[in-house]
Formats: structure tokens, sequence, C-alpha cells
């Protein structure tokens, strides 16, 4: 299998699929990897024509070992959102995917349009899935930017069934995107933003931690994330997790034996 072919015909795939321009790009020359994106969106990876048809910026990208990944390399920082609009530190992204069950609903009382916007791309993304994957978890989602992705080894497939591939990621990734834009757009995001934001400035900063303690997997980084929180409280910041308030206490970090939980979001 000629690389340099099959990537062309990638690029004329991606050109038909999403009526852009596209060219190959070589990645860091030690990584040999390659990239095939939209020639040019003005900075943004979603644009709309006049007619209101909107065109997606998919990129692929292509190891040396042959495997693929297709995806849209971000729609916007929500974890910006979440201190703008919430006076909020947190990474949704480790809110959706904690092992903490009751994470996503203690974040949910800080900032409500976080959450809610993060389900609608994750229901988006299980839909589209299963529609042109047949694999509800076929879409891989990083919630702090709102980038999908879909990723295949192209090991012992012919040609033609690469272009399958591709092409079925991009119809899914595409599908995904288009139905968090329309929801991004629409009145009643703007309502629920409007009701729930904190419009005046707040006495404390906040944060959240989805899971505590610290459970990455790794001891230097639960160290890291520890450390932070210490310093954070030590700031005077409150710091929410899904078992209730943090507190220093005799140097040590203590959940508060009073009231527990997360405050709601007030407007």
């Amino acid at each position: 299998m000629s690389t340099s072919n099959l990537v062309e015909k990638v690029r004329k795939l991606l050109e038909e699929l999403t009526g852009l321009a596209y060219e190959v790009e070589g990645l860091e020359p030690e990584s040999r990897r390659l990239r095939i994106s939209p020639k040019t969106l003005e900075g943004k990876s979603l644009q709309m024509e006049e007619k209101g048809a909107r065109q997606v910026g998919i990129r692929v990208e292509v190891s040396p070992e042959g495997v693929f990944a297709v995806g849209f390399p971000g729609f916007t920082k929500m974890f910006k959102h979440a201190e703008r609009y919430y006076q909020v530190y947190m990474w949704p992204n480790e809110v959706m995917k904690s092992r903490d069950p009751n994470a996503r609903e203690a974040a949910r009382r800080l900032a409500p349009g976080i959450i809610k916007d993060c389900e609608v791309i994750e229901k988006a993304a299980k839909e589209a899935g299963l529609k042109h994957l047949t694999d509800p978890n076929g879409l891989e989602i990083d919630f702090d930017w709102i980038r999908i992705e879909s990723r295949f080894k192209a090991e012992n497939l012919l040609e033609e069934e690469i272009l399958k591939e591709v092409e079925k990621r991009v119809m899914a990734v595409s599908e995904a995107v288009i139905v968090f834009w329309k929801w991004y757009e629409s009145k009643e995001r703007e309502a629920l933003y409007g009701q729930t934001r904190i419009k005046k400035e707040l006495r404390h900063s906040r944060a959240f931690e989805a899971e505590w303690p610290p459970n990455t997997g790794s001891p230097e980084k639960d160290r890291e994330k520890y450390e932070l929180v210490e310093e954070r409280l030590r700031f005077k910041t409150r710091v929410y997790t899904p078992k209730g308030e943090l507190e220093l206490k005799n140097g040590k970090i203590v959940l508060k034996e009073k009231e527990g939980g997360v405050r709601k979001a007030r407007t």
C-alpha cells in the first residue's frame, strides 16, 4: 500500500464529503505523522455558508504504524466557560469521566450550563457512533475542548476499506458536531446560561474536584493535585468535591463536618 497515494485519496475524499479544500501537512519530523486538514477556516474549525449549510472541518492524522485518527480538533474551551459564567475552576473532562457516581450531579449544582453542554455532545456522539459505526462508544470526547475523535488501525485493510472507514468516521463526527452546534446557538441554551450564571463577583474563588482523594493512577499526579488543592485552600478558595466541601484543619485537607455537599450556583 503506497502511503502517499492513499493519503492523497483521503484528502480528496475529505474535500468531497465536506466541501472544503484540504492539504497534507507533516507534523514533527521525528514523529513521521501526517495530518490532512482544511487549508483555511479563518481560524475556526466550523463555518456557516450564507445558505445556512454547515461545513465541519474534520482533521485526519495518520501515524507511521498505520493508525488513522479522524476527528474534530475542538469547538470551545469549556473550562474557560466554567470560569467565566460560574466562577469555578473545573475540568469538565474529569467530571464527565469520573468514577465517582455523584460527580456529575455535584458539578451540575455549581455549573449547570457546563454539564448540560457536555451531556448534549455526549448524547450526540453516542447516537452518531451507533448510526455510522454500529458502536455507541465509537467516538471519543475530550469535554474540556469539545474535541471528538475516532481511531482505527489500517493494518490488513484494503485501500477501499480504509477509505470506507474514514468516510464513516467523517460522517459520525460531523453529525455529532452539528448537533452540538445547533444546541450551542439555541435559545434554550441562552436561557439556561442566563438563568444560572453568576452575575456578581463572589467573595471567594471556587474550584471543583471530580474525585477526592485524587486517584489518577499516577502517584506523582496525585501529589501535584493534592498540593494544588492545598494551595487553593490556603488562599481561601472554596473547593468542592462530590462528597462535600474541603477545608484545611490542623494542616490537613478534610471534608467539612457540617452541611456537606455543594451549594447550588446562585444567580
